[in-house]
């Protein structure tokens, strides 16, 4: 009887992505591997941690063989992410391993890239009643995004533009934040007048890539009238 020759596959290899894509969208990657004797199992990771299928937003396949070449088995995979903003720019990769031969063998990387708008904007700044004419800075500021949100200003729900006579908006600041987003602050300078008395102001976060803006709180002032 001839002697069975054990072999490991020679190569694995990842696709599947085609793309980036938004927060809470399915990516399927599929991990196949060449011939193996036995057949080989798979193994994935997400910046080099293994993942099992408990994780709450994985889902991994059923394991299928199909014959190869010198009486070998190829090995097919695919995992389901759903993606969350902690995924952008991870990167995932998955292993063949042959119960029989040490070393596994890796596959290409591939690093993902996830649109998510940012969880909240919060507003800050005014601390009291003022007097006509005074001078009222406000703060937005987000948490992080992918891409950067970009800011608007409202109040009485009615747009604010930098052009309005008692309004100067300032720049947008962006700092990083995390999942390899950004996090955008602006800030609103408001020469008050009689007008603004009760005025409510906010601002809205806007993600380009995403519709639906997210809101601030509301900030409603009180400004007194010169005698």
């Amino acid at each position: 009887m001839a002697a069975e020759t054990l072999f490991k596959p020679d190569s694995a290899t990842l696709s599947g992505y085609t793309g980036a894509v938004t927060s809470g969208s399915n990516i399927v990657l599929t991990c196949t591997t060449t011939t193996s004797n036995p057949s080989a199992t798979i193994l994935w990771y997400r910046n080099n941690i293994r993942i099992y299928d408990n994780d709450d937003n994985i889902n991994i396949g059923t394991l299928i063989e199909t014959n190869g070449d010198y009486n070998g088995k190829i090995s097919e995979q695919q995992i389901t992410i759903t993606t969350r903003a902690e995924d952008n720019q991870a990167e995932y990769k998955c292993k063949a391993r042959n119960s029989r031969i040490t070393g596994d063998v890796n596959s290409n990387s591939v690093l993902i890239t996830v649109y998510f708008k940012p969880d909240s904007a919060s507003l800050s700044g005014y601390t009291g009643a003022v007097t006509s004419g005074s001078n009222i800075l406000l703060i937005c500021t987000t948490t992080t995004s992918n891409p950067s949100a970009t800011i608007l200003w409202y109040r009485n729900n009615n747009k604010i533009e930098d052009n309005d006579d008692n309004i100067n908006i300032g720049s947008l600041i962006e700092t990083n934040g995390d999942y390899n987003g950004k996090i955008s602050e602006q800030q609103i300078t408001i020469t008050t007048r009689a007008e603004d008395n009760q005025a409510e102001y906010k601002c809205k976060a806007r993600n380009s890539r995403i519709t639906g803006d997210v809101n601030s709180n509301s900030v409603p002032i009180t400004v007194y009238c010169n005698a």
